[in-house]
């Protein structure tokens, strides 16, 4: 079944927390608006400590979504859907390589390349055929046609000019993962500039530094041992980082927290997550974000499963903290 994304957004608006600016928010409905009823899950993401930016993300399962934007962007598409069609469309075709992949992601930045009649995502694919079994499993051996899946995506995300420089680096660290790190998710920044490869990597948190040595990450390990005894304390098993890749590894390094580190910290509250004093206000503001709705659409009641998720973003000694107010529709349990 599927539910108007911009109808699930509604409903969820008014648990929005009150910080967030009107403007953001509004750019997030028009957004909404646009993205077909195929995509199932959806986060808005803001910064804490940052700028008044605020993003939209969805991830679809269904390829039937490619059939819908086809005919939402028409024939005359702009160079990005048109590049992301291409893609899209080996995606949606039996037996391509690319098809394998059980997901993809569209992250639409708010940013100054925002355009309402047609906003311009960047993808992120799904590499990994039994991600949601993290959820139980947690750290697992590398998978080897995961490996060979996210290497395709990334390759055919990039545009003919960076291709080369961006995937050597990729290779190198595909190459420094250890047994048990996988890279999930193949997103690529199409629509930023310079096109940016942000390579998702899971770990053991051990391993973290020593392959960060291999890969020839720039920036401080002293301001990065620091933010993982302080926001990333509760996490001591795994780690959930994102890096920026353009025609060099860049410092600027992302640390999530997720909902499959449930093993590791209490999610049924907030104490979990560790910011700076002057950032503790917002905790308050977002206590009642997780949690279910009950709601009609579409002629069924329909439960909106809501959950937070967080990053902090490393850049040389200045640290960005965000956060991502995750929500799905579903049909509710039976007997409920």
């Amino acid at each position: 079944m599927h539910w108007s994304v911009s109808e699930t957004f509604e409903h969820v608006r008014q648990k929005l927390p009150r910080f967030l600016p009107d403007a953001g928010v509004e750019r997030c409905a028009q957004i909404a608006k646009r993205v077909p009823d195929h995509a199932a899950s959806h986060y808005i993401e803001f910064r804490l400590n940052g700028d008044q930016q605020v993003d939209f993300l969805s991830v679809a399962m269904d390829k039937g979504i490619v059939a819908q934007l086809e005919a939402q962007v028409g024939s005359d598409p702009s160079p990005v859907w048109a590049e992301h069609l291409t893609v899209l469309r080996e995606w949606a075709t039996d037996g391509a390589e690319l098809s394998h992949a059980p997901f993809v992601w569209f992250e639409y930045d708010g940013g100054s390349r925002f355009v309402a009649s047609e906003p311009e995502p960047s993808l992120a694919f799904g590499v990994e055929q039994d991600y949601l079994g993290r959820r139980d499993g947690g750290l697992r051996a590398n998978d080897v046609a995961g490996v060979a899946l996210g290497k395709v995506a990334f390759s055919r995300m990039l545009p003919d000019a960076t291709r080369q420089s961006r995937m050597e680096i990729v290779d190198r660290c595909y190459a420094a993962l250890s047994p048990v790190g996988a890279v999930p998710h193949a997103p690529v920044m199409i629509a930023r500039d310079p096109v940016t490869v942000k390579p998702f990597v899971i770990m053991p948190r051990e391993s973290m530094f020593p392959f960060l040595d291999q890969i020839g990450w720039p920036g401080s390990r002293r301001a990065l041992a620091a933010l993982l005894d302080t926001y990333y304390a509760p996490f001591r098993q795994s780690i959930y980082m994102d890096l920026t890749l353009t025609d060099r590894v860049e410092q600027r390094l992302g640390i999530a927290t997720s909902q499959f580190q449930r093993a590791e910290a209490d999610f049924s509250g907030l104490a979990w997550w560790r910011l700076p004093q002057e950032l503790e206000g917002f905790k308050k503001d977002l206590e009642g974000w997780a949690g279910y709705s009950e709601v009609r659409m579409g002629g069924e009641r329909v439960w909106i499963r809501r959950w937070l998720d967080t990053k902090a973003v490393l850049d040389g000694d200045k640290v960005e903290y965000k956060a991502y107010l995750g929500f799905s529709p579903a049909r509710p349990p039976l007997f409920c």
